[in-house]
């Protein structure tokens, strides 16, 4: 049977399971470019059920934008699994500002080949996701109202 270590499939020190989550440490960073150095030039980005972003350019556009929300983002990777190339994420991804308070559960797949993620497709429930963007200012009001002791 052939090695199929991760090192050899990507080519680099890296494993994909550390290319991914290097990545998602940039994008908790806002760091795009460093984000976008682990992209392939060809790379597809998807939230399922949008359609996909292709090569780096258009993600970089996508990512610009994210990273001009004012305020904090958290990924929490919940569990993470590698075979072949390809990295399975569930994480709860959240942004918090101040009229923003999301929080929402997100299924990630990457392909990363020679080092470089050339799919990046995540899954998560829009409605959920729709309706905290609706109630987002009132809970970031709450969140941010100072509480007195004793009540």
């Amino acid at each position: 049977m052939p090695d199929l270590r991760a090192d050899t499939i990507t080519g680099t020190s890296q494993n994909p399971i550390q290319v991914v989550e290097s990545f998602l440490e940039a994008m908790r960073a806002k760091d795009i470019p460093r984000g976008l150095a682990l992209m392939s030039e060809d790379v597809v980005y998807q939230n399922v059920p949008f359609p996909p972003h292709h090569g780096r350019a258009s993600v970089e556009r996508v990512l610009g934008f994210m990273a001009r929300i004012p305020g904090e983002i958290e990924i929490q990777i919940h569990n993470i699994a590698e075979r072949s190339g390809t990295v399975l994420t569930e994480r709860t991804d959240s942004a918090r500002a101040r009229f923003i308070d999301l929080e929402f559960w997100v299924c990630g797949t990457f392909e990363v080949l020679d080092g470089k993620i050339v799919l990046w497709r995540d899954h998560f429930d829009l409605g959920q996701v729709a309706l905290q963007l609706v109630t987002s200012p009132l809970r970031a009001l709450v969140r941010a109202r100072p509480r007195h002791s004793g009540q």
